[in-house]
């Protein structure tokens, strides 16, 4: 059985960075080839620049 965390009155079950990529690719309709040679490493620091302004974002929200 998978390990559980509770999340306000659910209970969900753990799924590794590199499923949730695979999901999210499959609900953006991203390509395979272009999940299979994500570098995740780069991904989730190339977020974290992005969310302390070191980073510019490649999103226009209004401001760009």
């Amino acid at each position: 059985m998978s390990p559980v965390y509770k999340c306000g009155l659910e209970e969900r079950s753990k799924i590794s960075m590199k499923a949730l990529v695979k999901n999210l690719g499959d609900q953006f309709n991203v390509p395979i080839d272009e999940l299979e040679h994500l570098n995740l490493e780069q991904f989730v620091d190339n977020a974290i620049k992005v969310e302390q302004g070191e980073l510019a974002t490649l999103r226009c929200d209004g401001k760009c």
